[in-house]
């Protein structure tokens, strides 16, 4: 089989059309023989919105992405090779895989991503997702998702399953699983009026002054029946429905909100469902790491694993966790919230 550095050499020599997007403390090129697939990635990339495009100094990294028959790459041969499955709620099942210089991650029907020791990176997407059907362009976003997530983990940063909200220059971490209530929970403090950093994916690392701090990563919203009737009645202009009868939207279609600066990350709340006690408890270190594992954690990391490690003991460490539950906790949890708010009248983090 081809070793990814010279499949990405291949390639590259033949791209007419590079980007080169601005991640949270990185510069990631994305470049393509189809301006269509470009364009479609680089959305994918920043998740819908408006790609942010650098033209100054060299690109952290480096990316090509293309289809399959264009690449000729034989996805069934790697699917020969010995590998590990994981299982996603929402994003189906994915596929890793060591090959001679690097790994991959293969999500079948859809795409591939492959990564050499050497640090190049090439995406490619299955030919059927080019037919035409503009539809099919959202399934990119699941393998940007992952790419996103190795360019940022270079730099120090994590892509994080988890919502976040803040006030004056801070932050708290929501955890928990699907349906532990971390969409209802950012979203009602969003509509209160709150900075809005995400509902179940946030970018958290340290910067140089070596304080952990929260970026936004904002997605599409995806609303269930429980969560509209928590919140009450949500006007929502053009709604969009997903195959499992959940609304989508833009969070700016539900609250006045605008993306935040990096905030200071203030405290880590686990939604628990079913959680009884009153008040919400603080974690031990050794209770808090399998948890923050879970969310920081992804089960495709392609390198630096014992820096991953290292860097979430540091946080488990540096910031208080506390278990609770959107469903019987909320005027305990907005205790945690206050403790927000009484930072109010000191210097903002900036």
């Amino acid at each position: 089989m081809t070793r990814i550095a010279d499949l990405y050499a291949d390639l590259r020599k033949r791209t007419s059309i590079e980007w080169t997007l601005s991640l949270p403390g990185r510069l990631l090129s994305v470049s393509s023989g189809s301006s269509e697939l470009a364009t479609a990635a680089c959305r994918a990339l920043t998740v819908w919105r408006t790609p942010v495009v650098e033209t100054r100094s060299k690109p952290d990294d480096v990316c090509v992405v293309e289809n399959y028959s264009r690449a000729g790459f034989d996805v069934d041969a790697v699917g020969r090779l010995p590998s590990r499955s994981y299982q996603h709620a929402t994003m189906g099942t994915f596929h890793t895989f060591e090959l001679e210089d690097g790994a991959a991650v293969v999500q079948p029907g859809r795409s591939a991503f492959l990564c050499s020791d050497t640090g190049e990176m090439v995406w490619l997407v299955e030919d059927d997702l080019l037919a035409g059907d503009q539809e099919r362009w959202p399934n990119l976003i699941d393998l940007a998702m992952v790419l996103t997530s190795e360019s940022l983990r270079r730099g120090g940063f994590f892509l994080a399953h988890a919502g976040g909200v803040g006030r004056h220059g801070r932050c708290l971490l929501l955890l928990g699983e699907s349906g532990a209530g971390k969409t209802t929970l950012a979203l009602r403090k969003a509509i209160e009026g709150w900075d809005f950093y995400g509902d179940d994916m946030v970018i958290v690392g340290r910067d140089g002054d070596g304080l952990w701090r929260v970026h936004p990563y904002w997605r599409l919203v995806h609303l269930t029946p429980q969560t509209l009737a928590m919140l009450g009645d949500l006007s929502v202009p053009s709604p969009k429905f997903t195959a499992d009868n959940k609304m989508q939207c833009d969070i700016t279609e539900l609250a006045p909100v605008r993306p935040p600066r990096p905030a200071l990350l203030e405290a880590v709340l686990c939604l628990q469902p079913g959680w009884l006690p009153l008040v919400p408890e603080r974690l031990s270190s050794n209770d808090a790491m399998p948890a923050l594992g879970a969310a920081f954690l992804s089960g495709f990391n392609l390198r630096n694993a014992d820096l991953d490690l290292e860097n979430l003991l540091d946080l488990t460490t540096a910031t208080p966790v506390y278990q609770g539950s959107w469903s019987t906790d909320s005027q305990a949890i907005d205790v945690l919230f206050q403790d927000l708010d009484n930072h109010a009248q000191e210097p903002q983090i900036q």
